[in-house]
């Protein structure tokens, strides 16, 4: 299975790597979970930190952000996106690892 991409790559760019872990969360009335912050809204999740596995980073983003504790995770599948990110001044390449919670 291809793993979905997007955004642009750039010819001469340099993109950092940022590896990611995500959740979708729906209550009894299917409304997605989602976290809101300065920068816009988002998944529950973040980055992953060197050493960690995508659930452990998923794990420990949650406590992090929200206080929840994961009990267990499925994943679902990944996918790569390019871009410019203004608030770092950097071309990320973030590969997200995504998940039913």
């Amino acid at each position: 299975m291809t793993t979905p991409t997007f955004g642009k790559v750039l010819p001469g760019v340099n993109y950092q790597d940022r590896p990611g872990a995500y959740a979708f969360f729906f209550n009894s009335t299917r409304e997605l979970a989602i976290i809101q912050t300065p920068m816009g809204l988002f998944l529950p999740g973040g980055g992953i930190e060197v050493g960690e596995t995508p659930e452990d980073g998923l794990r420990r983003e949650l406590r992090e952000e929200i206080g929840w504790e994961l009990i267990s995770a499925k994943f679902l599948r990944s996918a790569n996106q390019y871009h410019w990110s203004g608030y770092y001044q950097r071309h990320f390449k973030k590969a997200g690892a995504f998940f039913s919670g």
